[in-house]
């Protein structure tokens, strides 16, 4: 093949590579949004327990809990997969799949109705997973305050825990 048809040929795979970077991004944002109405729908008690949990505490208390507890639980893990403990290391990944999760059943209704204050609970989730999932796709800032976000949700998670456990 000669010059010219290559150079084209790689700048349609990297094409293809981004849009399927920016598909899996959007799905990763609807199983979120989705895992967090479907505990919202089926256990209402967990998430009126998780509001009020939400209300006892600041913004800025969870996303420093979230930042102490979401990288040292990921750190866990990985070290626990990379020294053959394989089976604790992904139960500790799965520990922080969950508590993201968690706190997302508390943190996305408030959002939704910042950003669409005509919604109830369900919908106000629902826009506001949508939204997140479209802003993971601004570069940078999107991500940062996606990151930031799910730090939150991880110390709205840690804090209701603690509540219930104590």
């Amino acid at each position: 093949m000669s010059e010219p048809v290559l150079h084209k040929l790689s700048g349609v795979l990297d094409l293809t590579s981004l849009l399927l970077i920016a598909l899996v991004a959007l799905a990763l944002g609807a199983g979120l949004t989705a895992a967090s109405l479907l505990v919202r729908g089926l256990a209402p008690s967990v998430a009126a327990s998780l509001d009020e949990s939400l209300s006892r505490r600041s913004g800025r208390a969870r996303l420093l809990m979230g930042i102490v507890n979401g990288p040292a639980l990921f750190l866990v893990a990985v070290l626990l997969v990379k020294s053959g403990w394989k089976a604790l290391g992904l139960l500790a990944l799965l520990t922080l799949v969950t508590a993201v999760v968690t706190g997302l059943v508390a943190e996305l209704p408030p959002l939704g109705r910042r950003l669409f204050p005509d919604s109830g609970d369900g919908a106000a989730a629902a826009r506001a997973g949508v939204v997140l999932s479209v802003t993971f796709l601004l570069p940078v800032a999107g991500q940062a305050l996606l990151a930031l976000l799910l730090l939150r949700s991880i110390g709205t998670a840690a804090y209701w825990a603690g509540e219930r456990a104590f």
